[in-house]
């Protein structure tokens, strides 16, 4: 299903998936520095409900869904450690703007950890499932084919189809013993 989706699509599930994480890991780093489940107060409610918006942004800025996840690689996630770094200075601005004195600053550091562990383990996991998928489903759209020459022309015509995804080579026949 998710193979033959164009990449807008895949670009806008990434941005959804990004939205919900950005939604609910403050609300997550609030309950886990209590302990807890808890409802923050209505005014840090307000402050945690801008996190998506300015995430997003930075997230956008920092080009997070210009890249096709399958090609990602772990050096993708200093860009990650730096989107979530920006979007909590951010926040910790609005946060001194605000004075909300019900909030305690540590929630900042969790939440910074959330971020960067859901963020970089949905990165990191959608690429395993994609390799994954995308490997099995080339590979099963691959013709078998058999080479008729064992020799150096042989060797190459293997080379070169082993290079393109259209043949998968069985064997050698040879009339040379």
């Amino acid at each position: 299903f998710f193979v033959n989706l164009n990449r807008k699509t895949k670009q806008l599930i990434v941005f959804f998936l990004d939205f919900f994480i950005l939604l609910s890991s403050p609300f997550l780093a609030y309950s886990l520095r209590f302990s807890e489940f808890v409802l923050p107060p209505q005014n840090v409610i307000a402050i945690f409900l801008s996190m998506p918006i300015i995430g997003l942004a930075v997230f956008y800025f920092f080009d997070f869904y210009r890249n096709i996840i399958r090609f990602i690689a772990i050096n993708s996630l200093w860009s990650i450690i730096k989107g979530v770094s920006v979007t909590t200075l951010i926040l910790v601005f609005f946060i001194l703007v605000l004075e909300p004195s019900n909030l305690p600053r540590s929630i900042l550091i969790i939440n910074w950890l959330l971020l960067v562990i859901f963020i970089s383990s949905s990165r990191l996991l959608a690429k395993w499932f994609f390799s994954n998928l995308l490997d099995g489903y080339i590979a099963s759209q691959k013709k078998n084919i058999i080479i008729f020459g064992a020799g150096y022309a042989g060797i190459q015509l293997a080379t070169l189809c082993h290079s393109y995804d259209e043949y998968r080579v069985k064997g050698f026949i040879d009339d040379n013993l």
